[in-house]
């Protein structure tokens, strides 16, 4: 039919021709090549043809290209009266931009029995039919800017896969693509796919990821017989008159971040089960429906049920509502599980409009709506048509015209921490064992109908405030027949009650300030308390707390009261009054009475009236429990029962003699005056030892230590009998013959030959002895740290001082063996007292002489001195509050010293031995002074009285010198090894409490070892012009005392 005005070349026949392998180019215009078709006879396989751009190849009664299997490059244009390519098996094409394929009556692209896989970037038609179709599987790529267009628009085969990748326009007058087997969709941004009536339909199974649009104009979006899995991405809409995703028989499971969207249908309906996660971009409007199976759904979003439900299971329903999720419906039910269990959990906006029903389930519902978020019902709040509920609730519940809650039948637990309210009831009860528990927060707004054999409780965490005339038989809480207090909240009843039930107290307290005498029984159970100024009915104590007032008050009793074994009767004190329980019955006395201060005032040796009965039929208590340091006895006189304490600081087990000193000071003065003042009951709370250490004011005992090391310090820089320069050996032209005058230590000893030659070349001719150099000044620096570890029995902390001087003074020899002179000296002190118990400083004073003589090899040598001290101390004391306590004060010390020793010549290198014996003094007189607060009160603040203190030692040693010639100088070194012994060691002091005159101790503070070690080592070196520098480093070591201390010295004589 017709003519070939071109030809595709090569030509094909029924051969068939060409064979597999060929590559065929059609250019120009091809018409009927094959008789009805454009080109090929259906009979060739495993060829490749490429139309021309410009190129056209058209069969006017058939195919454009008729092939049995074949891959086919157009980019031209392939028109066909039936189909514009058309394949016996399996085929390939490839549509470039600009390029058409057109099927007039059957498909643009079709494959008999086989498979189709299709790249589009042009346009692809099926007039009256299909734009793709596959016998078995098809698989299309319609990039960004092509069509593909038919009565359907991509159809595979039966028991096949449709695969399409959408970035274009796929549209069907009836389906947008259509999966006889199971379809596999992504539509990419920007990229279309709409149908007349579903947009995409598969018969199996359908998944779809969607960042474009898909829309059905008379049914569905989606549509599946079987299962759907849809993500829906942030730019995506579905969309779909009857149901934007619809499964027919099987489940739905959608995350959708974009668009999902239904104008008079559910936006998602599943005859079996719904999955649903919106994200917070996600808005899903028309609802959501699980005919014959369960809903779980996740939304941060919007989901808008319009005139439907915004979510409805056939059986259960689980709803997670995020925060910022809205759920709404305008005039039906929010979430409805019509078989099942609606479960929710709510933390954004829950609502139903019209008489709907925020939450409705058929049998039960279980609830949690968290702090801001909301329920509203245009009926009721949540609902259990045929069951009961579980809610718990911080944010608000509301039912405009019924009930906020409602549930059918017994069983039913409430949980209250936020708003409910309701037009008829706030919550309605049915049946019987139903609990209502209001935790601080709870507003209700409505009455709450109980069964009438309910429970209300109050409980949660926090403090609140229950007006108990609101519960009773005409009250806003009726219907109830049990009163219980649970969990740790402290709530406060006010008003008075006429709820006539039992009343249970197992958790937290229960502070009765109004009445609620007419229970019939109040049981305080183990975890509870009762307190309050109010008044009560029968009690009982069973293991619980009974605790009068709001801090110290009073509770009456109408009828009796009953005090178990294991119970506690907690009695707040002040120095005025007590806790007191009134009882008009009798009152059975057990457990024990637990003392606790109220004000940190207290009263001594003075009963407190704590309870009185009608009668006490012989009961009593069986023990009293008081705060540490503080004793108390129980008296009974008929119905009345009387408290009195006194102080027992002393009594504490374990306390060491610092602490006990403290505690019998303060016992003395307490139960002496009786009322104690409120700072001082701090003494009596918390770590009652560790409070009696922070008043004792070791701090003290600080300066005597350091005053004894500053003085020791400055009297030995005095006495020692080789000072720099001192001991007659500064290498002066008189002092060098062959004998005598470098005596290192004293006069008269024959030196080795080796040390008189080194003589010799100072001096060549010897001179006669003489004392030319009578007069010398010098300076020195000295210092050291000292600490003194504290004492575990004693109480004393480890104490650790400071010191620092320079001193300048002169000597003058008074003959060839005696030496006099005096020095002054100017310094600080500062000293620390461990624990942070307190530092100290002084500014240091000090004057002293001495004397020296020698005798041949042996020397005596003595020093007397004077110290004077601003001493300045601090400590902070956080007993009751903060106070800094400081004192000011000066002092005057003495020291005195004297040595002797005889210095011997070692076969050993020459050096000179020298044993000594020293004793030694020091005395502090210590004035009386007074601390003050500079933060703070004075309450801890003391006087400490006035103390001489001496500190007499000995010292047994020996001394050892090497000297070594230099040019022009000699270079001496000396060692001391000695032993110290003190013969008092006591740093204690007297002091007493300013604010309780009388209240008198001795503390003592860290003591030094009565033995120790002593060791220095010194160099010195002497020049010929007369000007000598030595400098010396000592250390002091015992078992508790590690010192180290340091001088230097310069020296001129003349």
């Amino acid at each position: 039919m017709g003519g070939a005005y071109a030809a595709c070349s090569p030509a094909a026949d029924n051969s068939p021709n060409p064979p597999p392998g060929t590559t065929i180019t059609c250019s120009g215009v091809t018409t009927d090549q094959n008789g009805t078709n454009g080109y090929g006879t259906g009979n060739q396989t495993g060829i490749v043809i490429n139309v021309d751009s410009g190129a056209s190849v058209t069969g006017s009664v058939n195919s454009g290209i008729n092939i049995g299997n074949a891959t086919v490059s157009n980019s031209g244009s392939i028109t066909g009266a039936t189909n514009g390519v058309f394949s016996q098996n399996d085929v390939t094409v490839t549509n470039n931009t600009g390029a058409t394929i057109t099927g007039t009556v059957l498909s643009g692209i079709g494959s008999n029995n086989g498979s189709v896989t299709v790249v589009n970037s042009g346009t692809i038609t099926g007039n009256a039919n299909v734009g793709v179709f596959a016998f078995v599987n098809a698989t299309v790529t319609n990039n960004a800017g092509a069509t593909i267009a038919g009565d359907l628009g991509v159809n595979s085969g039966y028991s096949a896969v449709g695969n399409v990748t959408n970035a274009g326009n796929i549209i069907g007058t009836s389906y947008g693509f259509i999966a006889y087997g199971t379809g596999v969709v992504s539509n990419a941004a920007g990229g279309l796919i709409s149908g007349g009536i579903s947009g995409v339909q598969a018969n199996q199974l359908l998944n779809v990821t969607n960042a474009g649009t898909i829309t059905g104009t008379t049914s569905y979006g989606l549509e599946v017989t079987g299962n759907m899995d849809v993500t829906n991405a942030a730019a995506g809409t579905i969309t779909g008159a009857t149901a934007a995703i619809r499964a027919n028989s099987g489940s739905i499971s959608v995350t959708n971040f974009g668009t999902i969207s239904s104008p008079t249908g559910f936006a998602a309906s599943a005859n079996a089960n719904l999955t649903i996660t919106n994200g917070v971009t996600g808005s899903i409007t028309g609802g959501m429906a699980a005919n014959l199976g369960f809903a779980h759904v996740t939304n941060h979003g919007t989901i808008s049920g319009l005139n439907n439900i915004a979510i409805f299971a056939f059986t259960d329903v689980n709803v997670t509502n995020g925060v910022g999720g809205q759920i709404t419906s305008l005039i039906n039910n929010g979430i409805y599980a019509s078989n099942g269990v609606a479960t929710v959990v709510n933390s954004g906006t829950l609502s139903a409009g019209g008489f709907g029903y925020a939450i409705r389930a058929e049998t039960s519902a279980v609830v949690t709506n968290n702090a801001g978020a909301q329920i509203s019902g245009g009926d009721t709040g949540v609902r259990a048509s045929l069951g009961s509920v579980s809610v718990i609730n911080y944010g608000s519940i509301s039912g405009l015209a019924g009930n906020g809650i409602y549930a059918s039948t017994g069983g039913s637990d409430v949980f209250n921490a936020g708003t409910i309210t309701g037009g008829t009831a706030a919550i309605q009860f049915a049946g019987s064992g139903n609990v209502l528990t209001l935790a601080p927060g709870s507003v209700i707004s409505g009455n709450v109908l109980g069964g009438g054999s309910d429970t209300f409780q109050l409980g949660g965490s926090g403090a609140a405030t229950f007006d108990v005339s609101t519960l009773g038989a005409a009250a806003q809480y009726r219907g109830f027949t049990t009163f219980n207090k649970v969990d740790d909240s402290v709530w406060t009843l006010t008003g008075t009650g006429s709820f006539s039930g039992d009343v249970n107290v197992g958790g937290g307290a229960l502070i009765v300030n109004g009445n609620i005498a007419s229970a019939s029984n109040l049981v305080v159970n183990a975890g509870g308390t009762l307190g309050g100024n109010g008044i009560v009915g029968n009690t009982v104590i069973n293991g619980g707390i009974l605790s009068p007032g709001n801090s110290v008050g009073t509770i009456n009793v109408q009828r009796s009261l009953v005090f178990t074994a294991a119970s506690t009767y907690l009695v707040q004190v002040s120095s005025a009054a007590s806790d007191l329980t009134n009882v008009t019955g009798a009152a059975t006395l057990a457990g024990t009475v637990r003392v606790a201060l109220a004000n940190g005032t207290l009263r001594f040796n003075s009963p407190y009236t704590i309870l009185t009965a009608g009668a006490l039929n012989g009961s009593r208590f069986d023990s009293v429990a008081t705060p540490t340091g503080i004793s108390g006895s129980l008296t009974y006189s008929g119905g009345t029962v009387q408290l009195v304490l006194a102080s027992g600081l002393g009594e504490i087990a374990g306390l060491n003699i610092n602490q006990q000193a403290v505690a019998t000071a303060l016992d003395m003065a307490f139960n002496s005056f009786g009322n104690v003042p409120s700072a001082f009951g701090g003494i009596f709370a918390g770590n009652v030892p560790a409070n009696l250490t922070q008043a004792s004011g070791e701090l003290a005992t600080g300066s005597q230590q350091t005053t004894f090391d500053a003085m020791n310090l400055f009297v030995n820089l005095l006495a020692d009998p080789f000072t720099a320069g001192r001991d007659g050996t500064a290498p002066t032209p008189v002092s060098f013959g062959k004998e005598g005058a470098a005596d290192s230590y004293a006069g008269g000893r024959r030196r080795p030959g080796a040390e008189r030659d080194a003589y010799a070349m100072i001096a060549k001719t010897p001179s006669a002895i003489d004392f030319g150099q009578r007069w010398s000044v010098w300076g020195a620096g000295y210092g050291g740290s000292q600490t003194t570890d504290g004492n575990a029995v004693q109480g004393s902390n480890t104490s650790t001082s400071r010191i620092a001087g320079t001193a300048v003074g002169a000597d003058y020899r008074i003959s060839p063996f005696t030496q006099v002179g005096f020095a002054l000296a100017g310094g600080g002190t500062n000293f620390v007292v461990a624990n942070g118990l307190g530092s100290g400083r002084s500014d240091l004073f000090q004057a002293g002489a001495f004397v020296r003589h020698t005798a041949g090899s042996a020397y005596v040598s003595g020093a007397l001195a004077y110290g004077w001290q601003d001493i300045t101390t601090n400590r902070t004391v956080t007993i009751a509050g903060s106070d800094q306590l400081r004192a000011q004060f000066n002092a005057n010390a003495w020291a005195g010293r004297i040595e002797g020793g005889y210095r011997l010549i070692t076969p050993w290198a020459g050096i000179g031995l020298t044993p000594y014996a020293a004793a030694q003094f020091a005395t502090f007189e210590l004035p009386g002074y007074a601390e003050r607060a500079i933060v703070g009160a004075n309450t801890f603040a003391l006087a400490y009285a006035a103390k001489t203190a001496t500190s007499p030692r000995s010292e047994l040693g020996f001394r050892t010198d090497r000297s070594l010639a230099l040019p022009g100088a000699i270079l001496t070194l000396r060692s001391r090894f000695g032993w110290a012994h003190d013969y008092n060691i006591d740093r204690g002091i007297a002091a007493t409490f300013q604010a309780l005159p009388g209240a008198s101790f001795v503390v003592g503070g860290a003591s030094p070892a009565r033995d120790a070690a002593l060791t220095s080592a010194t160099a010195e070196v002497n020049w010929l012009n007369g000007f000598s520098l030595a400098g010396t480093f000592e250390g002091e070591f015992s078992n508790v005392t590690t010192s180290y201390s340091g001088k230097g010295v310069v020296r001129y004589a003349w």
